[in-house]
This record gives C-alpha cells, sequence and structure tokens, in this order.
C-alpha cells in the first residue's frame, strides 16, 4: 500500500515539477526587498508596547495556571 502511494506521489510531483526543487530550482521567487519589509514589519510590531505586553500576557497566563497546581499538588490532601 504505501509503495502505491509513494509512486502516486512521485508521479504527481514529477508531473507538477517540484521534482526540480531538489536539484536548487524554485517554484516562488521573493524579491529581497519584500523579505527584509516584512522583517521591518514583524520588528516595529514587536517593538510595539501594547503588542510585547499582550504577548507576555498569553505566554504568561498557561505559565501561571501551571505554577499554581503545582503549589497546590505540595500540600497534603486533607482527610
Amino acid at each position: 500500500m504505501f509503495k502505491k502511494i509513494a509512486v502516486g506521489l512521485g508521479s504527481a510531483l514529477s508531473f507538477f515539477g517540484l521534482a526540480s526543487l531538489a536539484h536548487g530550482a524554485s517554484l516562488i521567487v521573493v524579491p529581497t526587498s519584500t523579505a527584509s519589509d516584512a522583517l521591518a514589519s514583524v520588528s516595529d510590531t514587536l517593538a510595539d508596547p501594547g503588542t510585547l505586553l499582550i504577548i507576555v500576557a498569553v505566554v504568561a497566563l498557561p505559565v501561571v495556571f501551571w505554577l499554581i497546581r503545582r503549589i497546590i499538588g505540595l500540600f497534603p490532601k486533607g482527610r
């Protein structure tokens, strides 16, 4: 069964020309200015204090709940 899937996948890749990706060709060409503009936009967004506060809150909230659960687990259970 896996052999049939591999043969079918290989046929599809060669049909669409994706097999040439292994030889250094690329399907999508992205200009360097686009990549640098995107990275600049991300860094500007992360430099905003409000956005950074939201990101920290989203990451810290599950950690706080995990920590509280671990601390509660240290106490012996009542009878």
